[in-house]
């Protein structure tokens, strides 16, 4: 499970997403601000984690 993040990639815009095993920067989404980046790679990474959860959970 990729853990996201986001980092300026120019005045104005925010990239969300993850970096690959192989070092690749994969793109999700831009904001137009870093708050609203952090919080919606916040939300990518919680929301991923809970269905991963309920997965597991309806397996057993």
């Amino acid at each position: 499970m990729p853990l996201y993040m986001y980092h300026k990639t120019e005045p104005g815009v925010w990239s969300v997403g993850y970096y690959s095993e192989s070092g690749d920067w994969i793109s999700e989404s831009q904001c137009i601000n870093a708050e609203e980046a952090a919080l919606h790679a916040h939300w990518l990474n919680i929301e991923r984690k809970d269905s991963e959860s309920k997965d597991i959970r309806n397996n057993l």
